[in-house]
């Protein structure tokens, strides 16, 4: 689990990287490595996933307010 706050508002947001999310993160990183010919680091992939997820979160508050 990754908590972060939020610059802005400092409000803080609780990531689950669990199972189907993190699964997801390993398949965009095959995926990615096929496409672009390169390595990647699984934190780095693990990384892009919390970001797309927070990002999610960001924006179900947004719409609630």
């Amino acid at each position: 689990m990754t908590e972060t706050k939020s610059e802005k508002e400092g409000k803080k947001i609780t990531v689950n990287i669990r199972g189907e999310v993190l699964m997801q993160a390993i398949k965009l990183r095959q995926k990615r490595e096929l496409e672009e010919g390169t390595v990647l680091s699984v934190t780095e992939v693990i990384g892009d996933a919390i970001r797309e997820k927070y990002e999610r979160e960001i924006g179900k508050e947004a719409v609630e307010q």
